[in-house]
């Protein structure tokens, strides 16, 4: 059964981010999960105390060795990456103020075939949102 309720606060919430995520992006079954989503996009913490997550995608840079990473689910706090060949998600409000600040749309130099987690962080920069993915960094 289809919770119309649900969909319209999704669509409410992709009208808040007003980002480009659809409303089908937006994480959630529920209405209390959807309300914390919307927290979310409004900037203020998740009440749910659990980090939200981050799709992140890496396609080559137009330089050798960067890589184009576009992020979707975030809110508007500032964004933060790391890369390594195996690295793991913060946990929800870790201290991530040691990680890369990045504006969301430069180019990235990264080593393909290594992962990126991409972070953002609330305005104490804690960890409230994060996603990974395999670089792939243009190799010409």
């Amino acid at each position: 059964m289809v919770n119309t309720t649900v969909i319209a606060l999704k669509k409410l919430c992709a009208a808040i981010k007003n980002d480009g995520t659809t409303w089908e992006a937006i994480p959630g079954e529920t209405v209390p999960d959807v309300i914390d989503q919307i927290t979310l996009a409004k900037g203020g913490e998740d009440p749910g105390g659990e980090l939200a997550t981050l799709t992140v995608t890496s396609v080559p840079g137009t330089a050798s060795g960067t890589t184009k990473i576009t992020v979707s689910g975030n809110g508007s706090g500032q964004l933060h990456y790391e890369t390594s060949g195996a690295i793991s998600l913060p946990a929800y409000h870790e201290d991530i103020s040691s990680w890369t600040t990045w504006d969301g749309t430069s180019e990235i130099t990264a080593t393909d075939g290594e992962t990126i987690c991409v972070a953002e962080a609330d305005s104490n920069n804690l960890a409230i949102a994060a996603g990974t993915v395999t670089v792939n960094a243009n190799t010409n």
